[in-house]
């Protein structure tokens, strides 16, 4: 028994000679037995791709839906590194708020808090944290990419 489908539509073409010699090539160039191949594998790969090509809807429906995905990782991302950062910048005044003594708070101005803070090095260590969770990030994406494929 052949593996063949059913073809129940006929169609007729007419084509030019330039276009029945270029169908002659496609078809050697295949190893498609017959015309009719070659032309259901023209119509197949036509109504496949095309759907594909740029400026379709399915094209703009899946490259707009991958913008979108890639919109909602960074911002979640950068949520993220926010959350990081703040989190530590809270970290470092508490600590800092409990090495005074208790008399001392209450004569610290903001301006002497912040110099203090400055001084303690914050600032590199928000290097460190920023560096990490841009690794972090690279990682996620390179992951993104592999599953996406």
């Amino acid at each position: 028994m052949s593996d063949v489908k059913k073809k129940d539509d006929r169609h007729t073409v007419r084509t030019t000679r330039l276009q029945t010699t270029q169908l002659h090539e496609l078809r050697v160039k295949k190893g498609l037995s017959n015309m009719s191949d070659i032309l259901r594998y023209c119509v197949d790969y036509t109504l496949e791709d095309e759907s594909d090509a740029i400026g379709s809807r399915r094209n703009f429906s899946r490259t707009m839906n991958q913008r979108l995905d890639q919109i909602r990782e960074d911002q979640h991302i950068g949520f993220s590194m926010v959350i990081l950062v703040i989190t530590e910048m809270l970290t470092r005044l508490v600590n800092l708020l409990q090495e005074e003594d208790e008399g001392e708070i209450d004569e610290i101005s903001p301006q002497e808090m912040r110099v203090a803070l400055y001084k303690k090095s914050i600032t590199n260590e928000l290097v460190q944290i920023v560096n990490a969770v841009n690794a972090v990030q690279k990682q996620q994406r390179a992951t993104i990419r592999k599953t996406k494929k």
